[in-house]
């Protein structure tokens, strides 16, 4: 499967446009652009690429971003729902900052509830 939310090891900053755009098929300079207006929204625009930039893997890493984190719970979600573990994750954090830490409790509590995956070996 391809992993399309990534960033790119050769992007500016924290290389989210660049690898957002080539994965999607759309000039990385309209993403900066639309990026650059959006910091003219209260700074909603630095905040997003900020959560992206923390939360997507890079190109490079992305056999190492398919390891679980803390307590598993995305890539649970992730392979359950069959949504791209970056989304997943990115979904997440944005869910902590507006509900002021709720979804820290939901978190935990999806720990319990979502079943353990099996350990097996791919080849």
């Amino acid at each position: 499967m391809s992993i399309k939310w990534k960033r790119s090891t050769d992007g500016w900053i924290l290389g989210v446009c660049e690898g957002l755009g080539l994965s999607f098929g759309i000039n990385p300079n309209i993403l900066r652009a639309l990026l650059l207006l959006s910091m003219f929204a209260f700074g909603t625009g630095f905040l997003i690429y900020m959560i992206l930039g923390f939360t997507l893997p890079k190109e490079d890493a992305v056999f190492e971003y398919n390891e679980s984190k803390f307590l598993g719970v995305c890539k649970r979600i992730s392979r359950s729902s069959e949504i791209e573990l970056g989304l997943v994750r990115v979904f997440t954090v944005v869910s902590f900052i507006a509900s002021a830490g709720i979804t820290l409790i939901l978190y935990i509590v999806l720990n319990f509830v979502l079943p353990k995956e099996q350990s097996k070996i791919d080849f």
